[in-house]
């Protein structure tokens, strides 16, 4: 009998018996494929986005951001000027939107030609701190004209050429609206002549600037771009790594169940060549359906998830070419992983089934090998076609962490199984004797349960995770929580010290300058002067002398910038302001948090005229009662982390339904194909009347286990990734907040629940299974 006619007259009627086991696997693939087709679309729709942006912003050769004076830099303008070569500014300048107080700073940036007088444009954090819209018309505290109303007629979501600052604090972007407060800070942009030779002449006579080209500033849209692609393919790899599983268990599965057919087969005599050939058809439409529903399902949701981030999809040749790379690739490696299980009924031996010795196919030891040796080139291949270098890393990196983990719980669950006071117990004894014969199996359910609530955790826990551990680091590591600056110090003094909500503050009296040492590359500084008598809100020191210890020539820098630069107590400082250059010896670090690095403490000597508050308060109500000021409260650092976090994992967390529902599958898949192999043991513990209880007991007994393992697992690595992120940004620890705790067990539980359902379905119950 030839293979068509086999699989016309037996592979589709067996495709219809087993048709909710074939549809949980086609389900698992259709999301894997989806998942995978979605990733370019979204990388190619954003590098589209990205170049958009960079056309609509301004084409200078090279962009300078200033943040102190320089004669020599603004004498080489001039002569770049005379020479033919354009130049435009943008003057950056803190002022506040009007609102019931003084809370709200941001960024005015003037001097954008391309809007009227009375047009800004806000940045998306802006927008969504105070729920602005295009259209709406605001009014600003702290310029020239704070009675002009000015409409806003675009919100900007990706921020291009503004000073760092403003990113955090928030910015608005006018034509010529000028801030009260005096600032050297700002954007020089530079046209008609190379960027990469107009930087290095710059840099040579000012080295205490920062320049970006043109390819610059499109290297770090592209680069951040980058990350979050690889973010998204961490949840692909684990998902593909699901599909194969869950497509190599569900064919083992046909196997198991038709295997007295494939041995009557072999019997007649069928040859085994077409056998396999009429199962690889049958194979082919749990592939080649989903193939074709991803398709359908990844562009409207690649557009849904584009839109929840204000970005369109444009549907070009280009962009159709390039989900057909994509399904191609998944054809491959479906079809390669289905040749690769089906390998297993040569070892069938149609004897010994009949003789009803029969069970999984053998195993192939070289042929598991090669499986596993083939996943790292499936994935390299994956992020080459996705053009994501660091893709390709993290897909290394990350297989590395499976490997680990899994090694990891397999060594728990053997020490567990051999503890000696389990066999005191007949239930728990049996359920360990089960655990050791089919450890595999059950190390990978926990895996598989481990991968997703990690995933859970950082899609849904990581933005306010990690807001709430730098806030919490700023509050144990600095000694103060609100920075200020005022036009009327005496009255901002009268509040200070009256307020019930102010524990204490701090007056500093400052200068911008550049600091000339050869291994600074940052070389913008803040020389901070203190008066012993207005000092009560106090820095940590963390090494060496005090601020009033010593000379007033002698200073103290932050503990980051120290070792950021190797800078030892005893070294010497070449710092210069308006041509003069002034030496100071380093006496002492001190706990800067990760905030403001660069500013630099001394005793007073009345040399600087600009002042700053350092304020320690209790509650925010003393705001009410400050007119005229300028107030950065310190947890706009963290506002702004979670607004970009959100931002960032806004497409994660789409993704990462689907590999929830992928891992359910997975899950029910894999103990599917367990209960199966034991159909004939549970039926048997049953039948002599003592089955239900024991069964139970097992089934509890396992469920604690996993959700145990899962959680210690999944919450040790999402403490790696939120300490890593932690520390990169100021000095804290990890704060997981409780409610993650009780939502992750809810969800364990859950999963735990719905993946063994099957143990306790009908088929599981049928006593026949004893005389087959």
């Amino acid at each position: 009998m030839k293979y068509r006619e086999l699989f016309k007259l037996y592979n589709l009627k067996n495709l219809n018996q087993n048709k909710w086991s074939m549809f949980f696997i086609a389900l698992s693939i259709v999301i894997t494929m989806t998942v995978s087709l979605i990733l370019p679309q979204i990388r190619m729709s954003k590098q589209e986005y990205i170049n958009q942006a960079m056309q609509e912003s301004n084409p200078a050769d090279l962009v300078v951001t200033q943040s102190f004076p320089s004669k020599s830099f603004d004498k080489a303008i001039s002569a770049y000027e005379q020479e033919g070569i354009q130049t435009s500014y943008v003057h950056s300048a803190p002022v506040y939107l009007k609102n019931e107080n003084n809370q709200m700073m941001l960024y005015l940036l003037s001097g954008y030609e391309n809007l009227s007088e009375d047009e800004v444009v806000i940045s998306e954090g802006l927008a969504n701190k105070q729920h602005l819209n295009v259209g709406d018309t605001i009014h600003l505290i702290g310029v020239k004209e704070q009675d002009k109303a000015l409409k806003i007629t675009r919100i900007e979501y990706l921020p291009i050429d503004v000073v760092d600052d403003a990113q955090v604090s928030g910015y608005i972007k006018t034509n010529n609206l000028e801030s009260s407060y005096h600032s050297d800070a700002g954007l020089v942009f530079i046209s008609g002549k190379s960027g990469e030779l107009l930087k290095q002449e710059l840099q040579s006579l000012e080295s205490g600037y920062k320049y970006k080209t043109i390819e610059d500033r499109r290297n770090e849209l592209f680069s951040d771009l980058d990350k979050q692609i690889m973010a998204l393919n961490l949840i692909s790899t684990v998902g593909y790594l699901l599909a194969i599983a869950v497509l190599i268990s569900g064919i083992t599965m046909l196997i198991v169940r038709s295997q007295k057919d494939i041995a009557a087969f072999m019997l007649i005599p069928i040859k085994m060549k077409d056998i396999i050939k009429a199962m690889k058809l049958e194979i082919n439409i749990l592939i080649f359906t989903p193939l074709i529903l991803s398709v359908i399902f990844s562009i409207p949701l690649a557009k849904i998830i584009l839109a929840a981030e204000n970005i369109s999809v444009n549907y070009t040749a280009a962009y159709m070419i390039n989900i057909l790379k994509f399904v191609v690739f998944n054809i491959f490696v479906f079809l390669l992983y289905r040749n690769v299980a089906l390998k297993y009924m040569v070892n069938l031996d149609p004897v010994l089934i009949v003789k009803g010795d029969h069970g999984l196919p053998k195993r192939n030891r070289l042929r598991n090998i090669g499986i596993i040796l083939s996943l790292p080139v499936v994935f390299s291949v994956y992020a080459v076609l996705l053009g994501s270098g660091t893709s390709m890393a993290s897909n290394f990196i990350l297989l590395i962490t499976l490997c680990a983990i899994f090694i990891g719980i397999l060594l728990l669950i053997e020490l567990i199984t051999r503890l000696p006071v389990w066999k005191y117990h007949r239930s728990t004894l049996y359920t360990f004797k089960e655990i050791k014969k089919n450890k595999l199996v059950f190390v990978i359910g926990i895996l598989n349960l481990t991968m997703m609530l990690w995933f859970i955790l950082i899609g849904f826990g990581l933005a306010n995770t990690l807001k709430e551990s730098v806030d919490m680091g700023y509050q144990q590591s600095l000694p103060y929580n609100y920075l200020m600056k005022t036009s009327d110090e005496e009255a901002l003094n009268q509040v200070l010290v009256n307020s019930g909500d102010i524990k204490t503050f701090t007056i500093m009296h400052y200068m911008d300058a550049k600091i000339e040492n050869d291994e600074v590359s940052n070389k913008q500084v803040r020389i901070n002067e203190i008066d012993q008598k207005n000092y009560t809100s106090k820095f940590k020191i963390t090494e060496g002398q005090d601020v009033f210890e010593g000379n007033p020539r002698e200073i103290l820098i932050s503990k980051a910038y120290a070792d950021a630069y190797k800078i030892n107590i005893g070294n010497t400082l070449e710092i210069t302001n308006e041509e003069k250059t002034v030496n100071y010896r380093v006496k002492g670090t001190y706990d800067s948090a990760g905030i403001n690095n660069n500013w630099m403490l001394k005793a007073s000597e009345n040399q600087y005229s600009d002042t700053i508050y350092l304020v320690r308060a209790i509650d925010d109500g003393f705001l009410n009662e400050v007119k005229d000021s300028y107030i950065a409260n310190m947890n706009v650092v963290g506002d702004y982390l979670l607004s970009k976090m959100d931002s960032f994992l806004t497409s994660f967390k789409y993704i990462c339904f689907l590999f929830i529902v992928a891992a359910v599958i997975f899950n029910v898949n894999l103990l599917s194909l367990m209960n199966d192999l034991n159909r004939k043991e549970y039926a048997i513990i049953r039948s002599l009347g003592i089955g239900k209880k024991i069964l139970v007991k097992q089934y509890m007994i396992k469920a604690i286990i996993s959700i145990i393992c899962s959680l210690t697992m999944s919450l040790v690595l999402f403490s790696v990734v939120i300490s890593v992120a932690v520390s990169a940004i100021s000095k804290g620890n990890a704060i997981i907040d409780g409610s993650m705790y009780v939502f992750i067990i809810v969800i364990s539980v859950l999963f735990v629940l719905v993946g063994n359902i099957s143990l306790f379905s009908g088929k599981y119950n049928d006593l026949e299974v004893i005389r087959e």
